[in-house]
């Protein structure tokens, strides 16, 4: 599954727990969370000033991200240093994602400001939502998210739609270069 290999890591201990973690998961994940924007950035928000999400599952050996910006961009990172970049170039990933964002404007209520940016705990999930205003976020269990009467269930179940486009395509690209 790796696009890019992981080319140095440092220990990360953050709230969330112990990881280790490749730089380039940082420099990915940080330019989508703390990167200054510019007003043409904002020009693609989907409706109330939603420029970016980052879907975040904490596993015990690490965390994936997916992160989905309203100018159709779509991509996994992994603390291990691998993941899909440039998804959004691709029909089912940028279908998804689109339609993620536009379902995560209902449920920005239920994130608070973003103080810190922790990765999640093991068997936690995580949402950042990069707005106009800053950076919001909501966090729950794993076990509960998947009970289907959590709030931001429909969430949780679409960002597994994005990641099930991403390996369709991943799949499709090595199934077409087996055969060459």
């Amino acid at each position: 599954m790796p696009l890019f290999r992981r080319k140095g890591s440092r220990r990360a201990d953050r709230q969330a727990g112990r990881y280790e973690v490749a730089d380039i998961f940082w420099t990915m994940r940080n330019h989508v969370l703390e990167a200054e924007r510019r007003p043409e950035d904002w020009a693609s928000c989907a409706a109330d000033g939603l420029w970016a999400a980052l879907f975040e599952m904490g596993e015990d050996n690490g965390v994936a991200t997916v992160v989905m910006i309203s100018d159709g961009a779509v991509s996994l990172y992994t603390t291990a240093g691998g993941g899909f970049i440039g998804m959004g170039g691709h029909e089912g990933p940028r279908r998804e994602a689109h339609e993620f964002l536009a379902l995560a404007t209902g449920f920005l209520g239920y994130a608070v400001p973003a103080q810190e940016l922790p990765l999640p705990q093991p068997k936690h999930i995580r949402f950042h939502f990069v707005t106009v205003d800053g950076v919001l976020t909501a966090e729950a269990a794993q076990d509960e998210l998947a009970a289907k009467d959590h709030p931001l269930f429909p969430l949780f179940f679409k960002a597994h739609r994005v990641i099930t486009e991403m390996r369709l395509v991943d799949e499709a690209k090595r199934g077409a270069g087996a055969g060459t």
